[in-house]
């Protein structure tokens, strides 16, 4: 199973890779100390003030899921999950794009909107609700992808 997810991450790394290069960035892979950050790519673009650089996060597709996401606020050791980090971009991938969103912009909506001081017992009850797996110090809960495409800065990349 651990070697499945490895597998399917790579895979939605390239993706994403070759998207951003056919969108003009200069795609560089993240150190390994990077990547227990949470760090997949550093971006790269020429802009008229000179060139800009930001970290992204490449998030695969969870169980072919393509109308909810799963947001971490603590990881499984119990330590601050992913949504509090230091890439400056999620990016999401569905079944047929990515949603590329600041990652503080989705930290302060989801704050906002999900539901963490009382936790529930099950995935599925999870939708803008905290939840945490059995054995693990983790705290999770799915938002719409919907919802997150509608975030002030957040941009569809069709695959």
């Amino acid at each position: 199973m651990f070697e499945k997810n490895i597998e399917e991450g790579r895979e939605s790394d390239n993706k994403f890779a070759q998207l951003a290069k056919m969108r003009g960035f200069i795609v560089e892979p993240a150190t390994g100390i990077e990547q227990i950050d949470h760090i997949d790519f550093h971006l790269t673009s020429e802009e008229e003030e000179g060139k800009m650089t930001a970290m992204v996060d490449v998030k695969s597709r969870s169980n072919n899921n393509n109308e909810w996401l799963w947001i971490e606020f603590k990881n499984v050791s119990g330590k601050e999950g992913w949504i509090h980090g230091i890439a400056d971009f999620i990016a999401f991938e569905t079944r047929s794009s990515f949603v590329v969103c600041y990652r503080k912009e989705l930290c302060d909506w989801c704050l906002d909107h999900v539901e963490l001081k009382n936790t529930v017992t099950s995935e599925d009850e999870a939708e803008y609700i905290a939840y945490s797996r059995k054995g693990k110090q983790d705290l999770i809960a799915k938002v719409l992808i919907e919802d997150v495409t509608k975030l002030p800065h957040s941009q569809v990349w069709k695959k």
